[in-house]
């Protein structure tokens, strides 16, 4: 991310815009212990949905998600967790793990 942001994109006609990168993540298989565990498809979902936590909280972040626990505790996807916000089911079924990288303004410098 630090990579991303520390060089302005040039736009041409003297002006630039800095970038940023937001990255979600997820680990495939969700449950590398058990034969019962979430498609490649769920799990791609999850990571799409902590990529947009990611944007949510400012960007130029990474959020990923872990399962919290076996996997008779989480469940499958369709229950009532599966449908709301990650950040509600932080600490009981997903473990969100952050990391933020410079703080970086999405202005068009002249």
């Amino acid at each position: 991310m630090a990579s991303v942001a520390s060089e302005p994109f040039d736009l041409g006609g003297g002006q630039s815009v800095r970038r940023t990168c937001s990255v979600g993540w997820a680990p495939f298989p969700w449950f590398p212990d058990s034969a019962r565990t979430l498609s490649f498809t769920e799990v791609l979902k999850l990571a799409d949905r902590a990529m947009y936590l990611a944007k949510q909280s400012g960007r130029n972040q990474s959020v990923g998600a872990m399962p919290r626990g076996p996997y008779d505790d989480i469940g499958l996807p369709g229950g009532e967790w599966w449908e709301r916000p990650l950040t509600h089911s932080e600490g009981t079924i997903v473990t969100l793990v952050r990391s933020t990288g410079p703080d970086v303004s999405a202005s068009v410098r002249a």
